[in-house]
């Protein structure tokens, strides 16, 4: 018999500390990752890229949670993996679409589908060698590590430039908080990579996992935080309209009688004008030495002219005070959105130049329950404000449809766009991009005053040079 000397072997002992430090500290990360994934969806339902975050969270939480029985037994290894692979990819999604779109995904929206396909490309032969050729495995981990960190350091870097370049406060307020959570997150467990794989340092990474949970706790204050900044701000806009509302309302009243004492004259004027053409002796003596009596009836016609331009004007101003400071009539029924939009555009074809084409895209059926003449007021304005931003050559795009419950209207052209620094103040009454005596800088306010009186949402995207976006967005 062979006896065995196994005095010299060291005893080792799993003892509780062990338990909490392999299995429970990743696996509390995982939960609190799914409370917070939870809850991040509930506050966020209403932000752009919420769904894609709120699985990043998710797959992180099943990574954390099924991370010691994966290693341990191979235990649905083919979910385990899969999750895995998707976490760049709703990276990658989120990047594109928070706090709007940006750049090419704005205008092709299967951008955002890319991610997901590559994810899947990078999956078959990532599970096919775990499977069929184990020790093949290496090579595709270091794809996949090196698919994580380029899409880490893309949404990394989308979150920086959205922090400082999103065009609405509340927009900039999330990015912020989410780029401090990214990198707080991922920067100690990426140190301890590198102290594992480089130095050669042993580095428990199961108690780090609670760390990156920083991750969501920042999100989710930052989407409080900016939904509070987005609520603060409408109040403030509210208030502000309203009593401004009554202040205007007042004016034009004021300003409306002397107006249409002028309005009514100018016919007359006109009038005597061209019965002054053809009574006014020629032989007269010159006005003041200077002109002949032809001159001077030719002149008063325009002066007459320039008097009516000017109460037109004064006329269109007084229109558009009443409209903002009083609403129209309250009848209410289903508003055919391309009905409206159609008969808008007939309105306009004065103001269509050859070289400008519009793209009408919007589905039957599309209805909201408003005031038809508020809300085609609404399309006038925007319709408008693209015909004039094209100068005379560009295209105007009109979609609408039903996304999420929800109707949606855009208006886009690819005019010359409004500076990043006037785009807060878009809708502020009086406030206008157009030159002196072209506009009021009260189109805007009106359309959001109707818009928000039914219930909806407006936004406004721009970049100059490459036109404008206006989204009008009803819940069905």
């Amino acid at each position: 018999d062979i006896v065995e000397d196994t005095s010299g072997l060291e005893t080792i002992t799993f003892e509780l500390k062990d338990f909490l430090l392999v299995f429970f500290a990743p696996y509390a990360a995982g939960m609190f990752y799914l409370i917070l994934a939870l809850v991040i969806f509930f506050v966020g339902r209403h932000m752009r890229g919420v769904t894609p975050f709120a699985l990043f969270n998710l797959c992180i939480a099943y990574y954390f949670v099924a991370s010691f029985d994966f290693h341990s037994g191979h235990h649905a290894s083919w979910l385990f993996l899969l999750s895995f692979i998707l976490i760049p990819a709703f990276m990658s999604h989120f990047a594109l679409v928070f706090p709007e779109r940006w750049g090419m995904a704005k205008r092709y929206r299967w951008i955002t589908v890319i991610p997901y396909v590559l994810s899947l490309a990078i999956y078959v032969p990532y599970a096919y060698t775990f499977y069929a050729k184990p020790t093949d495995g290496p090579l595709w981990e270091g794809v996949v590590v090196v698919y994580v960190v380029l899409s880490y350091f893309f949404w990394v870097g989308m979150l920086a430039w959205s922090a400082k370049r999103a065009p609405h406060e509340s927009g900039r307020i999330g990015a912020t908080y989410l780029l401090f959570g990214q990198v707080i997150a991922f920067l100690i467990p990426l140190t301890a990579a590198v102290a594992i794989f480089i130095f050669g340092r042993n580095v428990p990474l199961n108690v780090i996992a609670p760390i990156t949970v920083v991750l969501p706790i920042a999100s989710l204050f930052g989407l409080i935080l900016g939904n509070l900044r987005s609520a603060q701000l409408k109040l403030v806009q509210s208030e502000k309209m309203a009593s401004l509302g009554q202040l205007v309302a007042g004016v034009a009243h004021e300003i409306n009688n002397p107006t249409t004492f002028i309005y009514s004259n100018v016919a007359a004027l006109r009038e005597y004008v061209d019965y002054l053409k053809g009574t006014v002796n020629p032989q007269a003596a010159k006005f003041k030495g200077e002109m002949s009596s032809e001159d001077v009836v030719d002149d008063l016609g325009k002066l007459v002219d320039t008097v009516s331009e000017g109460a037109t004007r004064i006329r269109d101003i007084v229109s558009d005070l009443r409209r903002f400071g009083h609403s129209q009539d309250d009848v209410v029924a289903a508003v055919d959105i391309r009905a409206g939009i159609q008969s808008t555009l007939n309105l306009l074809k004065h103001e269509l130049s050859e070289g400008i084409e519009v793209h009408l895209n919007i589905d039957d059926g599309l209805s909201v329950n408003a005031n038809s003449g508020q809300i085609n007021q609404v399309w006038m304005n925007l319709l408008s404000n693209a015909v004039q931003a094209c100068e005379g050559k560009g295209n105007i795009w009109i979609d609408g449809k039903t996304v999420d419950g929800n109707l949606i209207i855009a208006v886009r052209d690819d005019g010359k766009g409004i500076p990043q620094d006037m785009i807060d103040r878009v809708f502020d009454p009086f406030f206008t991009t157009k030159p002196e005596g072209k506009g009021t800088g009260l189109g805007l306010a009106i359309c959001q005053q109707i818009v928000h009186r039914w219930g909806g949402e407006i936004t406004i995207h721009s970049e100059p040079g490459k036109g404008t976006e206006v989204k009008v967005e009803f819940k069905v």
